[in-house]
C-alpha cells in the first residue's frame, strides 16, 4: 500500500515537471539590453534638450525595470523614472519610459 502511494506519488511530480517544460515559456536573459547607467545618462540628456513637460517642479521618485505585455504605452522591456511633484497634489506625476530599442515616451499618469 506505501509503495503504490509513493509510486502514484513519483509519477504526478514527474507529470508535473514535464508539463512545466512543455507549457512554460522559455526563460530568457534577464540582463537589459541597455544598463541602468546608460539608461540614466541617456535619460539626462533627453530631459535636457527633448523633454516636452516641464520637471522643475518635480523629483524623481523611483526607477524600475519593467515588461510591458499590452499596449500601455508600449509593449516591451523598459526602465520606467518616475517624477512625482515636490508639493503634493492628485494627479498629474509623469513616467518616463527608456525601451531597449531605445525609444523614450513620456507619460502623465491620472490623464
Amino acid at each position: 500500500m506505501l509503495r503504490n502511494i509513493k509510486i502514484t506519488i513519483f509519477t504526478l511530480l514527474i507529470g508535473a515537471c514535464l508539463s512545466t517544460m512543455v507549457c512554460g515559456q522559455t526563460i530568457m536573459d534577464s540582463t537589459p539590453e541597455i544598463s541602468l547607467f546608460d539608461s540614466v545618462e541617456r535619460i539626462k540628456i533627453f530631459l535636457k534638450n527633448e523633454a516636452k513637460q516641464d520637471y522643475s517642479d518635480k523629483y524623481l521618485s523611483g526607477i524600475t525595470l519593467h515588461y510591458f505585455d499590452g499596449e500601455h504605452p508600449k509593449k516591451g522591456l523598459a526602465w520606467v523614472y518616475s517624477f512625482s511633484f515636490k508639493k503634493p497634489r492628485l494627479g498629474g506625476d509623469i513616467s518616463i519610459y527608456h525601451y531597449m530599442d531605445g525609444k523614450i515616451i513620456e507619460f502623465i499618469n491620472g490623464q
